[in-house]
């Protein structure tokens, strides 16, 4: 038997009414980073008659309040290997133990590490430590908020989503005192949907947090996303609100809302004055060319169904003229919302001419004439038959 199994049960196994502090005493003494340390902790685990949970916890207070930075880092190193994985003994140590030195990594900008120490917290043994579900689910946002933000830090987008995914039920079941929680959850949303493209799920999630600050980027983001008839019922939920529009009436935001709203065609210097308006009042981590790429995309796409409403066909570069764009780029989106069956349409690469379906509204007007024009006809001449 080790000499740190033997100083533990000789503990354990006596009478004394601070067997707690006695243990306390022996994990204290011991050299930061040790192999006692290890074994004396090892030890505690295996005794059924100590308070093996209370210890650990007040263990790990320990070291988070007395040791410095770099000695803590060793410590909660040791702890992880430790405790992993977790059992019903040590998981209530490890959750702290875990967030303590994820803490330590953030703030070294260590935002890699962070992510993969916080992964060790997904365990489903952990939920015996939580009073009750409601405690329980409010830790899932947190924990998966925070993995998400520091997915962000290092452009891992499509971890940062996952995360965000993994609480989006859970959100609307938060109590009214965990408001914040639930606001910092649905921000977080929104950066990550803004990096990767996903503008209606960031309009929308902005929508519900019913933020007046947030309302230019609401609008912007509205405009952003893909033509389709969710993006049409966004629109219109913007307008119910009593705030949104008006809080960005002097901006050029407020009258490309208003032609996308209502389908019509947008020119070259609406584009230009709305681009620059965006590149000067959005996220600044995001490069002027993603904003123009992504703008440039929905004011063709908006262009394009409008123009369907008005000609059978239209040129290339006729389209393209109108938001001063290049040709290739307009087909290439073009091309892109036709696959994506967004459209009714088809491009002569030959003849450089987009062909709209015939569903479109000069189509159905010069129907109604032909048969206004036949009827009439048809009235003529029963009239000059029966004279």
């Amino acid at each position: 038997m080790s000499k740190a199994l033997l100083s533990v049960v000789s503990i354990a196994n006596s009478d004394s009414p601070t067997k707690e502090d006695d243990i306390l005493s022996l994990l204290t003494a011991e050299a930061v980073g040790s192999s006692q340390l290890a074994s004396l902790i090892t030890a505690v685990t295996k005794q059924p008659t100590l308070p093996v949970k209370k210890i650990l916890l007040r263990y790990v207070s320990y070291v988070e309040d007395e040791l410095e930075p770099k000695a803590r880092q060793q410590v909660y190193e040791q702890l992880v290997d430790l405790f992993t994985p977790p059992t019903a003994l040590v998981s209530a140590a490890l959750t702290e133990v875990v967030l303590n030195l994820s803490s330590l990594y953030e703030s070294w900008q260590m935002f890699g590490q962070a992510v993969d120490l916080l992964h060790l917290l997904q365990a489903d043994v952990l939920a015996q430590d939580f009073d009750d579900e409601e405690s329980f689910t409010i830790f899932r946002v947190q924990l998966n908020t925070r993995i998400a933000k520091d997915c962000l830090q290092i452009d891992d987008y499509e971890n940062a989503e996952a995360h965000l995914t993994r609480i989006s039920q859970s959100l609307s079941s938060l109590p009214e005192s965990a408001s914040e929680l639930r606001s910092e959850a649905h921000k977080t949303a929104v950066r990550v949907m803004i990096h990767v493209g996903k503008w209606l799920e960031a309009a929308s999630r902005l929508l519900s947090l019913n933020d007046e600050t947030r309302d230019g980027p609401l609008v912007t983001y509205a405009l952003l996303a893909p033509s389709s008839p969710f993006t049409r019922n966004l629109f219109k939920e913007i307008r119910k609100s009593s705030h949104i529009l008006s809080n960005v009436m002097n901006t050029p935001l407020a009258s490309m809302f208003e032609k996308m709203s209502n389908e019509r065609l947008i020119y070259a210097e609406e584009y230009t004055q709305v681009l620059g308006y965006i590149v000067e009042h959005n996220d600044q981590t995001l490069s002027d060319s993603y904003w123009q790429r992504e703008l440039a995309r929905a004011v063709v796409e908006n262009n394009l169904v409008s123009a369907s409403k008005i000609y059978a066909n239209l040129r290339l570069s006729t389209f393209s003229e109108m938001v001063g764009l290049e040709q290739s780029s307009v087909e290439s989106i073009i091309t892109e919302m036709i696959r994506d069956n967004r459209m009714k349409a088809s491009v002569d690469d030959i003849n450089h001419t987009i062909y709209f379906g015939h569903d479109n509204a000069l189509q159905q007007w010069q129907d109604h004439i032909m048969t206004s024009c036949a009827m009439l006809e048809k009235i003529v001449d029963d009239i000059t038959f029966a004279s």
